[in-house]
Formats: C-alpha cells, sequence, structure tokens
C-alpha cells in the first residue's frame, strides 16, 4: 500500500488489513490513519472500497 498501485492491489490489502485488525491493535489504528490521509485525493474506486470497509 505504500507504493501507488493499481486499486486491485490496493484494495486487497486493505480488506486483509480489515479482516486481521481484531488481532492486533495497530492494525485498525494505522488503517484508518492510511485512509484518512488517502480520501481526499482518491479515486471512485477508493472511495466505494472506504466505503465498504467502514
Amino acid at each position: 500500500m505504500i507504493d501507488e498501485k493499481k486499486i486491485a492491489a490496493i484494495a486487497f490489502a486493505m480488506k486483509t488489513l480489515h479482516f486481521f485488525r481484531k488481532h492486533e491493535n495497530w492494525i485498525e489504528e494505522e488503517l484508518y490513519a492510511y485512509i484518512e490521509q488517502k480520501r481526499p485525493n482518491s479515486s471512485a474506486g477508493f472511495k466505494s472500497l472506504v466505503n465498504q470497509l467502514t
């Protein structure tokens, strides 16, 4: 998720992290911080993914 890849790769990584977020405390914090950072300048696909996760 660090590199600007295609949305499909980012979506898979975010869904995986979202699945494991309750196993480690830091995952949820970092995932939502990443979402808030990327949301303002993101594509429609990214926004749709965020809506599914939240």
